[in-house]
């Protein structure tokens, strides 16, 4: 239900996590690449089917999408993305802790003249 709901409130960044998902793993093993419109309406169909009385979005697509494709694609799009963020944070993180030693560091030596 949770993975359905999240498709309906972000269509907008889902279509193009499955296309470039679809499009890494299609170019890494060989396979044909579907167009994005093609993608769209898969995850329309497969809200359908999650959602309600749908046809089976597996059952439909077999012979035409590689599922292979899909998830070594979306597999390596996760690994890499982790990665980015990770080091992004960790970057950004260490960023403000020195700034914020530099910061305490200055203040006691401004507070120590004045007196």
């Amino acid at each position: 239900m949770a993975l359905g709901l999240t498709w309906i409130t972000n269509p907008v960044t889902s279509l193009p996590i499955f296309y470039a998902g679809y499009y890494i793993g299609a170019k890494i093993i060989d396979a044909p690449v579907i167009s994005l419109r093609f993608i769209g309406r898969m995850i329309a169909d497969f809200s359908l089917w999650a959602l309600s009385n749908g046809a089976n979005p597996f059952i439909t697509y077999r012979g035409t999408v590689s599922l292979a494709a899909f998830c070594i694609g979306l597999t390596i799009l996760a690994v890499v993305t982790s990665l980015i963020c990770g080091l992004a944070f960790k970057a950004i993180w260490r960023y403000k802790t020195v700034a914020s030693w530099q910061k305490r560091q200055q203040k006691p030596s401004d507070e120590s003249d004045k007196l």
